[in-house]
């Protein structure tokens, strides 16, 4: 692995290869000693410990929780919870396999449909799901009649904020001054009452690199002109007088924005210095 900072794709990348060895192929966990139905999968390589522990009931009730520690240090963690009847577990297995064979992330667990022996697996991560925070909801049901056959729902998050790769905060920077390029603010500013939020608003903006931008806002506050960037697992919001001419705008939010970008970054590295992989 690269001498950098810990990044979430290395994080993925242990993720994907725990899980690869982990309950979908090896079978049953060890049990935990005096936590009765409770077993537990580990996942060991040179600084990163990976920890998944499940427990059932004597009926169909499941759930488990998904850890990651980086030099002692929790990075990221996952839970899920619901209910299989036992005739839905081989395809179970085989549809987070898939996912995982090939490193595709579809909230941590299978993709969207799987087909086996009559049986499908449906997989619905939520529209804002990445890495850094995600959630969803995934099931089992027979072919005919439509028979149930159990679900989970899942949740997780990136547990620390992570500097993002220098390449990553550029083509951030260049997407936003796309985008804003397209609108102009005096006749969008002229046109409408205020205060007034979401005047403008762009979703699920996809970089070059797969890196999305969950979404930028610019709203018209009662004193302040207000633009907010969310990245999924960090927020930015830059914010200025009603005073500012609407001429200016666009280059106070990018000034603004490559301010906050740095400010982060160099945040974000003090607080989590962790060279050489």
């Amino acid at each position: 692995m690269r001498a950098s900072l810990v990044t979430a794709e290395d994080i993925k990348a242990v993720f994907f290869r725990a899980m690869q060895v982990g309950w979908v192929t090896e079978g049953e966990g060890v049990p935990i000693e005096g936590r009765p139905g409770n077993k537990c999968v580990e996942y060991i390589e040179e600084d990163w410990l990976v920890v998944d522990e499940y427990s059932t009931t004597r009926g169909k009730k499941s759930g488990g929780t998904t850890r990651i520690w980086f030099r002692n240090v929790l990075v990221w963690e996952m839970h899920y919870w619901g209910e299989y009847d036992e005739r839905a577990i081989s395809i179970l297995k085989e549809a987070l396999f898939s996912a995982y064979r090939i490193e595709n992330f579809f909230g941590s667990r299978g993709p969207r449909t799987v087909s086996q022996r009559g049986l499908e697996y449906r997989n619905n991560p939520s529209h804002s799901s990445n890495f850094a925070k995600f959630s969803g909801h995934e099931k089992v049901v027979g072919w005919s009649p439509r028979e149930k056959l159990g679900y989970h729902e899942y949740a997780g998050m990136l547990m620390v904020d992570l500097p993002l790769p220098d390449s990553t905060a550029e083509l951030i920077i260049a997407a936003v001054g796309a985008e804003l390029a397209k609108v102009d603010f005096a006749s969008l500013v002229s046109a409408v009452p205020d205060p007034v939020f979401d005047i403008f608003e762009v979703k699920g903006l996809l970089l070059e690199d797969g890196f999305k931008i969950e979404r930028m806002s610019f709203s018209i506050l009662d004193r302040f002109y207000y633009f907010h960037l969310d990245l999924g697992g960090w927020e930015l919001d830059v914010d200025f007088p009603r005073a500012t001419s609407l001429d200016c705008l666009k280059e106070e939010i990018m000034v603004g924005l490559e301010v906050e970008m740095r400010k982060y970054q160099k945040d974000e590295g003090e607080n989590f210095p962790y060279w050489n992989l």
